[in-house]
């Protein structure tokens, strides 16, 4: 006959097994979504520093823009000065 240990540990295995799997599969499902939010930070980290670069070049190409409306302002003739302002004007 069998030994009553054998078959009490045979009984034990199986549920034992499934809790043991169950908690490294949870881990796992838990490492796996850091993973994936870790990835997603990165990715919006980079895309931010990205825009960024992107607004600091738009704010220099504005500046370079103005600087030469400035001069070209200031060379302008009394009556092109009157037909500027009134080309500013209908523009609102």
């Amino acid at each position: 006959m069998t030994d009553p240990i054998y078959l009490y540990l045979s009984l034990l295995l199986a549920p034992i097994s499934s809790v043991v799997t169950w908690y490294a599969s949870r881990r796992k499902r838990r490492t796996d979504d850091i993973d994936n939010l870790q990835h997603s930070i990165e990715s919006l980290a980079k895309r931010n520093n990205e825009l960024y670069e992107e607004i600091i070049r738009l704010q220099r190409d504005n500046l370079d823009l103005q600087r030469e409306q400035a001069r070209l302002i200031a060379i302008l003739t009394p009556e092109q000065l009157i037909q500027y302002q009134q080309l500013k004007r209908q523009d609102k």
